[in-house]
């Protein structure tokens, strides 16, 4: 029989989530009657709390802080919905933070977080914010890094390999006769950015693929800006570098009336609610998003604990629609690329 975890407090208690976070936790801001109904409802649900998580509360607020990025990106919201989450499973409660890619706004969200003493952070940096990270190093905050990293930082990190994905999208660009793709890139100022890159350029020598490079900054307008460029060059295969970027690139492609596995093929990454509607549907790269956030609240909780926890690298799938697939394909709906 599975052991209760915090949601069966939660359900029997008749509260949230967080309520029951609060209760268990010994937050003061919940009332005596809900907190007792939380407390019976755990005991007789035999409930017991997470030793780790209890050591990560002890002494501190319960708390930690998520850094991400652009809450604007599908992908970082996919992706903080799930750290939230995960950590609510650990008693602890997250405070979303959002750098919108400037350095100057991570450094003051390091600052908030600090002042706030949180118990832990997960962020996912870029190059220009090393300096402001640095002040979570001077207060000794437990911190894991997420979907980026920062090369010869010692600071452990979950992120994505997504070499034999891009493999794998050269290839079939290979398979439907192109010997011309165009590649929008995201910015070389973070680790994703340089190393997708780097993985587009290795697999293109190896399958004979001439690439034509457009550069993007992971942001819609950078996709479409790029696609309207390739477009207008008569290129007639495109690989996008994130979900932003793809979305962007999809708009600008259904403006000029092109049709998706016709007249041009598209790979993208990370599927979304709205890339989810195009017809036919999208070839893309996926990561596995909630893996990578459940991976690092544990990573986190394990090393505010006191243990030693290495770093974590998830591998990628192509996942097969028909905006990039050949006619006679006897290739699996999704092929795993691990």
């Amino acid at each position: 029989m599975a052991r209760p975890t915090i949601r069966d407090v939660a359900a029997r208690a008749g509260v949230s989530l967080g309520t029951a976070s609060r209760a268990l936790s010994g937050n003061g801001s919940v009332r005596p009657a809900t907190r007792e109904a939380v407390l019976q409802a755990a005991k007789d649900l035999d409930y017991r709390v997470n030793s780790l998580a209890r050591s990560l509360r002890s002494n501190h607020t319960a708390s930690i802080g998520l850094l991400i990025p652009d809450v604007r990106n599908p992908y970082f919201s996919q992706l903080a919905h799930v750290v939230e989450q995960s950590a609510l499973e650990h008693g602890v409660t997250t405070l979303l933070c959002n750098a919108d890619e400037r350095p100057e706004q991570m450094a003051m969200y390091v600052d908030v977080l600090r002042e706030r003493r949180v118990d832990g952070v997960i962020v996912s940096p870029f190059a220009d914010a090393e300096q402001a990270l640095a002040g979570l190093d001077d207060d000794a905050i437990p911190t894991v890094f997420i979907d980026r990293r920062i090369p010869g930082s010692p600071t452990p990190s979950v992120t994505s390999d997504t070499s034999s994905a891009l493999d794998e999208a050269i290839a079939l660009m290979s398979r439907l006769g192109h010997r011309r793709v165009g590649f929008i890139t995201g910015p070389r100022t973070t680790s994703t950015g340089i190393e997708r890159i780097e993985q587009v350029a290795t697999a293109a020598d190896h399958h004979g693929v001439e690439v034509e490079w457009q550069e993007g900054d992971f942001h819609t307008e950078s996709g479409h800006r790029a696609a309207t460029s390739l477009l207008g060059s008569g290129v007639r295969a495109i690989l996008a570098s994130d979900a932003q970027t793809t979305e962007g690139a999809l708009s600008a492609i259904v403006e000029q009336g092109i049709a998706l596995g016709e007249g041009l093929h598209f790979i993208g990454f990370d599927g979304t609610p709205a890339t989810a509607l195009i017809r036919p549907s999208l070839t893309y790269v996926r990561q596995q998003v909630q893996e990578m956030a459940a991976t690092a609240v544990d990573l986190l909780v394990r090393l505010r604990a006191g243990e030693i926890v290495t770093s974590v690298r998830l591998p990628s799938t192509l996942v097969l629609g028909g905006s990039a697939r050949p006619a006679a394909d006897h290739l699996t709906e999704e092929r795993s690329c691990a």
